[in-house]
């Protein structure tokens, strides 16, 4: 996984008041897969 791509998705899953890969995946557009969200969101998770 690109890690630039990690930034841009938890910008996005923070502003959310629930996490919705959905909703993430519709702001960001077809450059980001469902795959690369839940895994960016997974190693925030881990960390905090």
């Amino acid at each position: 996984m690109n890690t630039n791509k990690i930034e841009p998705i938890l910008e996005i899953a923070k502003s959310q008041p629930i996490i919705s890969l959905k909703a993430i995946k519709e702001e960001l557009g077809e450059d980001y897969s469902y795959f690369e969200i839940h895994i960016a969101i997974a190693y925030y998770k881990s960390q905090h």
